[in-house]
C-alpha cells in the first residue's frame, strides 16, 4: 500500500540536459546589481518583486518596518544577523515591507552592502488581477543615512 503513494521514476530522455552555473564563471541573477535586475524585469514585462526574489535571498523573520530604524541609523547591533552578514559580504538581500490592508505586498527594499533600493507597487491590485509588472524602483538612502 505504501508503494502506491510514491511516484515510480521512469528513465529520462538522453536529450535532456541542464547547466549548473558557477560563481565568477557564469552570469547569475544573484550576481547582478539590483538596478540590472529591475531593468531586466521591465524588459521581460515580468514582476520585479518575483524576479528579485528569484535572484536574491529574502530576510526571514523581519519586515522593513521592523528594521528600518536600525538600517537608517547604521546600528548593526539592532539588525538581524542575516542582514548584518549580507551587508558585510555585499550580497543583496530582499526585505519585505509590511503587507497592505488588503493583504497585498506593496513594497520591498533590497539592501546590497550599504546601498538601499526601494521597490514599490504602483498599482494596488493583486497579481491575479494583472498587477504584476507595475512596480517603481529607485536607489534610496544608504545604510546609516537616516531613512
Amino acid at each position: 500500500a505504501l508503494a502506491t503513494r510514491w511516484h515510480t521514476p521512469t528513465p529520462v530522455s538522453r536529450s535532456l540536459s541542464w547547466k549548473l552555473c558557477k560563481k565568477h564563471r557564469d552570469t547569475r541573477l544573484r550576481d547582478m546589481a539590483p538596478l540590472e535586475v529591475f531593468q531586466m524585469a521591465q524588459t521581460l514585462e515580468a514582476s520585479m518583486l518575483i524576479l528579485t526574489k528569484m535572484a536574491y535571498p529574502t530576510l526571514s523573520g523581519s519586515t522593513w518596518g521592523e528594521v528600518k530604524e536600525a538600517v537608517g541609523g547604521g546600528d548593526i547591533g539592532r539588525m538581524p544577523p542575516a542582514l548584518v552578514r549580507a551587508i558585510a559580504s555585499k550580497d543583496p538581500i530582499v526585505i519585505d515591507g509590511d503587507a497592505a490592508d488588503d493583504g497585498a505586498l506593496a513594497q520591498s527594499r533590497i539592501v546590497r552592502g550599504t546601498e538601499v533600493y526601494e521597490l514599490e507597487q504602483a498599482c494596488r491590485g493583486k497579481i491575479a488581477d494583472g498587477c504584476t509588472s507595475q512596480w517603481v524602483y529607485q536607489r534610496g538612502r544608504d545604510v546609516g543615512d537616516e531613512l
